[in-house]
């Protein structure tokens, strides 16, 4: 073993105790490495299995609105079906009934414009999630309102009809009892007074004097014109619609310009005033201003009973 002194004169070193310490230095350098490359590897599998109370609770949290959001598709697929079905029958009974035109698919189906819409929705996890959902909500939102208008429409047209169908000339003014016989048609007659051959513009039913006289439907007395000379005491009711019936010849009436009446409402009784050959009641119906016969709006298949009933619902 050879040894050497330094000039400065310190203690001699052996070349084998500086190789035993570089030994030793290294293998605590790799083994620091071992423990580290271990502690990282179990720290990330600690974290990469295992989360912290708060990862969890917005794990659950997350699963939560992904639940809700699940169940939000559900029951706007459920409204839409029960739209659907509503919108069906609406086209094809409704709006038939109706006599009113469908409304068209394109008008039913149109969406929202504009690309930006849903842009503060953009940027998370599930964002593609939530757009579609809105976009469900919106498309569902102007289905809902293009029937709501829909059905206000059909609600309105019907609203009229039966208005209308209350307003039109459909019985005889005085009740089946007291109905005789017809003593003067509508049309061209020879007049029973001058002689003359002259148009009829209604129809004499000939009924006991003082017999009740009722409105054919429902409307609103207006003011005799002043060409009705020789009608005698006379009603004159409108109906709306471009329907109006003339009542003549009456022995008085109960009703005055202005009222509204019912049909089967009592307005006055059959007489013989005015230029006339016996007791009756002169009848007349217009249509847009062009007289009609008569005997083409009341039907003979209305019984006694339901006349009587008419006219109770009426004057109750």
């Amino acid at each position: 073993m050879y040894r050497f002194q330094i000039n400065d004169k310190r203690p001699l070193v052996s070349v084998s105790s500086v190789s035993y310490w570089k030994e030793k230095h290294t293998r605590y350098f790799y083994l620091f490495l071992m423990l580290l490359s271990f502690s990282m590897g179990a720290l990330y599998i600690t974290y990469d299995l295992y989360q912290s109370p708060k990862e969890y609770a917005l794990m659950q949290e997350n699963q939560a609105y992904r639940q809700q959001l699940e169940q939000i598709n559900s029951r706007i697929n459920s409204m839409e079906m029960k739209l659907s079905s509503i919108v069906g029958r609406d086209d094809s009974i409704y709006r038939v009934v109706c006599q009113a035109q469908p409304i068209p698919v394109e008008q039913r189906q149109v969406g929202f414009g504009g690309s930006d819409r849903y842009n503060d929705l953009k940027g998370y996890k599930n964002s593609e999630e939530i757009i579609a959902t809105s976009a469900k909500l919106d498309r569902l939102g102007r289905q809902l309102y293009v029937e709501y208008k829909s059905l206000q429409e059909v609600s309105k047209i019907t609203t009229n009809k039966a208005k209308m169908l209350a307003s039109i000339p459909a019985i005889k003014p005085v009740s089946i009892d007291n109905y005789r016989y017809i003593s003067s048609p509508f049309g061209y007659r020879n007049h029973p007074k001058s002689g003359k051959w002259k148009k009829h513009e209604g129809i004499d039913i000939v009924a006991p004097y003082g017999a009740p006289v009722y409105a054919t439907g429902d409307g609103v007395v207006e003011y005799p014109h002043s060409s009705m000379y020789g009608y005698g005491k006379v009603i004159v009711i409108n109906h709306s619609f471009g329907y109006e019936t003339l009542y003549a010849h009456m022995s008085r009436y109960v009703v005055k310009p202005g009222d509204k009446v019912k049909r089967g409402q009592l307005i006055g009784y059959v007489g013989n005033t005015g230029i006339s050959t016996g007791t009756h009641l002169h009848y007349e119906v217009k249509k847009n201003g062009r007289h009609m016969n008569p005997r083409k709006f009341f039907s003979n298949d209305v019984s006694a009973w339901e006349y009587q009933s008419i006219v109770q619902n009426a004057n109750n």
